[in-house]
């Protein structure tokens, strides 16, 4: 029997490097031997469903709105981080409700604090 992997990637988007493209490559190399349920942000949804469809892999998008996203990559304002919270939260709830998995790994964002 197939394993099924949450992977929780804030940044999932094939047309970026960095975060987003690593989010994406962990998502593509590990649905060759998983199923895989990705939860990520909904600005990543388009450079997503312009690729082919990976096979194995559910995407969820979760939507924290244009201010949050702006807020959250402007690095140095620290309301981005009401967002960040807001994501989790809702990831957090859409994985203990929704489809039953063997694995939860949080692949990114990186470097985020909270005093």
């Amino acid at each position: 029997m197939v394993k099924t992997i949450s992977i929780n990637a804030f940044g999932c988007n094939p047309n970026f490097g960095s975060e987003r493209g690593l989010g994406w490559i962990w998502v593509s190399e590990l649905s060759k031997s998983y199923d895989i349920v990705c939860y990520t942000e909904t600005d990543s949804r388009h450079g997503i469903e312009s690729q082919p469809k990976l096979p194995n892999v559910e995407f969820v998008y979760v939507n924290i709105s244009r201010l949050g996203h702006r807020l959250i990559y402007n690095q140095g304002n620290y309301l981005g981080y009401l967002f960040y919270i807001y994501y989790q939260w809702v990831v957090f709830f859409k994985s203990l409700f929704g489809k039953k998995t063997d694995v939860y790994h949080h692949l990114n964002m990186i470097g985020y604090r909270i005093p």
